[in-house]
């Protein structure tokens, strides 16, 4: 073959071998469709991340530089003060999170505990919106004070969705998160103020929270009118796979912020799903929480570990937020079982379903295992 030949040869090689690579990039994630055929159940290689995502802006609080903090009743075993000739007490100790869980469950041991003032009162939910008022002033308008206010009774909140970060809008091209819980409750922090986050594995945690949404019938899920037979495993690897392929898409150009951290996700085709899936995404969460809270005066209480020995577990959270340890025949059993309300038991979850979710959730997992300097969270 004569040089001109040869030339021509390896410039046609070439060229097919770029057009190849360029198809290949073109089709990155196309494996997360391909799950839908039963064949394939893992990602290939180049899909897997070794760390969370931090594309985009960061986020930006809003200032509350002008707002006071309130001077502390010592009589008070809470945080109480008085506005004029009122008496406003936030709890000393409060589970922050996270939805399906076994949140319930430990909600029933404090609610039922003797030393303790139970209050599930969600703070900081839509229908007592956080606004531009100083924490204090909000507080003063929203929180009641327990029916039976004792001094040195310890006051307790559930409220699992504090851990959860939203209200964010855009200003002047900044993202600016103009209220948070934990700048709220930062506001109302003793020495003594102890915070519980339990948590679950994540893809469980996700699958979890599907099903008992969509077990309620409620209205504002857009899968409302299917019966429980027709979210089939097909349809529900359906839906999972085009949210991991957006979601990653999305994280990938824009970051946490604008993908995990706005109130509605306004990069997905599916913002139902992705807003429960977000939620699973424990580090980044926990990152923006911990701004304001001292890990210090947090428990992390991993659910499984809990559903283990759920007695044993109990006495450790006790001992940690200061409150008298009981057992559980000192407990109405009629009031504390094994992990409440545990939703629809029977999912039509497909293997290749959860494996996929367990991938998009683990460089979160990496991160949050070095953030509180434990494997154990890995859920290996």
């Amino acid at each position: 073959m004569s040089k001109q030949g040869c030339f021509l040869l390896l410039a046609l090689l070439s060229i097919s071998a770029l057009l190849i690579l360029f198809s290949l990039q073109n089709q990155t994630f196309s494996s997360v469709t391909r799950l839908s055929f039963l064949g394939q159940s893992r990602l290939t290689g180049s899909e897997t991340l070794a760390k969370p995502y931090e594309v985009g802006k960061g986020v930006v609080y809003k200032a509350l530089d002008n707002c006071h903090k309130a001077k502390f009743l010592d009589e008070y075993k809470n945080p109480c003060w008085i506005n004029q000739t009122r008496t406003t007490c936030a709890a000393r100790v409060m589970l922050l999170g996270f939805h399906k869980a076994g949140t319930s469950d430990m909600i029933d041991w404090f609610n039922n505990h003797p030393a303790v003032t139970g209050e599930t009162r969600d703070y900081f939910i839509n229908n007592s919106p956080m606004t531009d008022d100083c924490p204090l002033k909000w507080m003063e308008t929203h929180l009641r004070n327990p029916r039976h206010l004792q001094k040195k009774k310890d006051i307790f909140c559930g409220c699992p969705g504090c851990a959860i970060i939203f209200k964010l809008q855009k200003e002047n091209k900044t993202d600016i998160l103009w209220r948070s819980a934990a700048q709220y409750l930062s506001y109302t922090m003793l020495d003594t103020s102890r915070y519980i986050i339990t948590m679950r594995e994540p893809a469980d945690r996700m699958i979890s929270n599907f099903f008992y949404e969509h077990k309620e019938n409620r209205t504002s899920n857009p899968y409302y009118n299917y019966s429980l037979a027709e979210v089939g495993n097909l349809f529900f690897h359906r839906i999972i796979s085009e949210s991991v392929e957006s979601l990653t898409r999305c994280l990938r150009k824009y970051g946490t912020t604008a993908c995990l951290l706005r109130q509605a996700p306004i990069y997905h085709p599916r913002p139902y799903i992705a807003i429960s899936m977000r939620v699973s995404c424990y580090s980044t969460l926990l990152k923006e929480l911990l701004k304001f809270i001292p890990k210090e005066k947090i428990y992390f209480s991993k659910m499984e570990e809990y559903a283990k020995d759920e007695e044993e577990s109990m006495k450790r959270i006790f001992r940690f937020v200061g409150i008298p340890v009981i057992k559980a025949k000192e407990v109405n059993s009629n009031d504390v079982s094994k992990i409440t309300n545990p939703g629809y038991q029977v999912k039509p979850v497909l293997p290749e379903t959860k494996e996929l979710l367990k991938m998009f959730y683990e460089p979160f997992n990496v991160e949050l295992a070095e953030m509180l300097g434990d494997d154990k969270w890995l859920w290996k």
